[in-house]
């Protein structure tokens, strides 16, 4: 690993383990089963680091929670195995030599499997991010060296309420529905402050990653992560010195044609430095 890459592993450790403290009490509160893949196994990302070694001035990418088809399964955000087989050829060689290649589910945890669709092994948001790579860097396995991938809240929800999960990654209306279905008597003020800690931790979070990657460009993925971070980051990052296009564009799990030359169009309309 780069000394770079040696950091990033170090907060992401730490990112696991701060969120590890908090997977019980969300999981009373919401009723939610809650998963941490950093926790549970860091081995993929780390070969990720290591085989993809990251640069400063780079694009930090930042989703939301990890998807059940994608980081779940993976341990990497925004990623799923139809990509590594596909479009990381490093990694997935890597992986089979290591004999971690574990099939069909990956690094799922045997409580989630009850509750995945047989019928999808792919997750939705995977796909558009990695052509967005592609279409700035020429190759995925390029982008990576460029990018970051970043769930600031790396917990995994699924309502075993729900036979079925669709993979969706849970936003803020999700979580007051789920803290008033777990307690009907909570009130209003109490989900407040509940959903605001929660909110606090992902930007802080984020902006910590952002100080150790110095990217040029930060592409926040949906409006709630917009509604959170993109001002308060502007301003805390220019306070710091960095030098940093914050913007952000829908999530990519929303269908919508060309999500990464719509992405690319923002960045650049921001004011991202693409590579030449």
């Amino acid at each position: 690993m780069n000394e770079l890459a040696k950091k990033l592993d170090a907060y992401w450790t730490k990112l696991g383990a701060a969120w590890e403290k908090k997977r019980t009490g969300i999981a009373a509160a919401t009723g939610w089963k809650c998963f941490n893949p950093i926790k549970d196994d860091n081995d993929w990302h780390r070969l990720r680091l290591e085989l993809y070694p990251p640069e400063e001035g780079g694009l930090l990418v930042v989703g939301l929670n990890p998807g059940l088809y994608g980081m779940l399964q993976t341990g990497m955000p925004l990623t799923d195995q139809c990509v590594i087989a596909t479009r990381l050829p490093k990694l997935l060689n890597a992986l089979l030599a290591a004999r971690k290649w574990k099939g069909e589910r990956g690094q799922a945890p045997e409580e989630l499997l009850p509750f995945l669709n047989p019928s999808n092994n792919s997750e939705n948001s995977s796909w558009p991010v990695y052509e967005l790579l592609t279409n700035l860097y020429g190759t995925a396995e390029k982008g990576l060296e460029r990018a970051f991938f970043l769930n600031p809240c790396p917990l995994a929800f699924v309502d075993p309420r729900v036979a079925k999960q669709h993979g969706r990654a849970p936003v803020e209306k999700d979580l007051k529905a789920a803290l008033r279905q777990t307690n009907s008597k909570i009130a209003d003020d109490e989900v407040a402050d509940f959903i605001k800690k929660m909110n606090e931790r992902r930007y802080q979070w984020t902006f910590k990653a952002a100080k150790i990657l110095k990217p040029v460009g930060i592409l926040l993925l949906g409006a709630d992560n917009r509604a959170l971070m993109e001002n308060r980051l502007r301003k805390k990052l220019a306070a710091a010195g960095l030098k940093v296009v914050v913007t952000w564009y829908n999530h990519p799990r929303m269908p919508i044609p060309s999500w990464a030359n719509g992405a690319r169009a923002r960045l650049r309309a921001e004011g991202f430095p693409e590579p030449q």
